[in-house]
């Protein structure tokens, strides 16, 4: 278990250990952890890669980072799209991006300090994200779960109410075949890929949109399941988008 100030400890030592290998605001750095994709690494001109071995340093690194300017334009974070159309393409979301989102996605699911979300998603991934930073801003707990319990739908909601879950992203996939257990669970979240023949089970189930595109633009919550789940209904979150004012294509990354 890690607490806030540990993890506060924990980021200013890496922040510090980046500062020291000559990564400063507005730079690109590469985070390698399995299952990562090495086209982004390339793609995104990345300045630094963080793979285990280094951050394993960065952790232990004893130096106080030196602060720089943040403004609401300084980009925080780049997704890789799933290039379902072509070459992935990398999505530069900025600050305000990250924090509108958030809100939103707090507004939506009204998340407590005494609820506890489930990070499902890989790190890569616009849902991970979304996770543990909603859970950082409403001082929710977040429990990693561990891949191999992610991959069994029955022992998934074992898990989820022996660590009394109440928030959690499920890839359509794992969501069509998960079956809760107990009263723990509140409200499911999916997407990323089409939401076919999937129902509410006793919690709020919602699909949303355009995660890594747009930080998640639309949320439409299923009431039945659908042959092919509708958007004509789906609540607008987020109406500046990445590609709009807030965000730059992989082939802007550079400039």
């Amino acid at each position: 278990m890690v607490t806030y100030p540990q993890l506060r400890e924990s980021a200013d030592r890496i922040a510090g250990f980046l500062r020291y290998k000559g990564v400063h605001t507005g730079d690109v750095a590469a985070i390698v952890m399995p299952r990562s994709i090495d086209y982004s690494v390339r793609d995104s001109g990345a300045k630094l890669i963080i793979d285990e071995e280094l951050f394993h340093k960065a952790i232990s690194f004893d130096a106080v980072p030196q602060n720089e300017p943040v403004s609401e334009q300084t980009p925080a974070i780049v997704f890789y799209t799933s290039g379902s159309t072509g070459r992935p393409k990398g999505v530069l979301h900025d600050q305000e991006s990250i924090g509108e989102c958030i809100e939103r996605l707090l507004e939506l699911t009204q998340l407590k300090n005494t609820d506890v979300i489930g990070a499902v998603a890989p790190f890569e991934f616009a849902a991970h994200m979304n996770d543990t930073v909603r859970a950082m801003c409403s001082r929710a707990s977040c429990i990693v779960i561990p891949r191999d319990i992610v991959m069994d739908p029955n022992e998934m909601a074992e898990y989820i109410e022996r660590y009394r879950i109440t928030h959690i992203y499920l890839p359509p996939k794992i969501a069509k075949l998960f079956h809760k257990k107990g009263n723990s669970l509140k409200h499911i979240y999916t997407g990323c890929e089409p939401v076919r023949q999937i129902a509410p089970d006793g919690y709020r189930l919602f699909n949303m949109y355009a995660m890594s595109e747009m930080n998640v633009v639309t949320a439409f919550e299923i009431d039945k399941a659908y042959d092919n789940t509708p958007f004509r209904q789906a609540r607008a979150l987020y109406d500046t988008g990445a590609y709009g004012k807030n965000g730059r294509t992989s082939a802007q990354l550079k400039r």
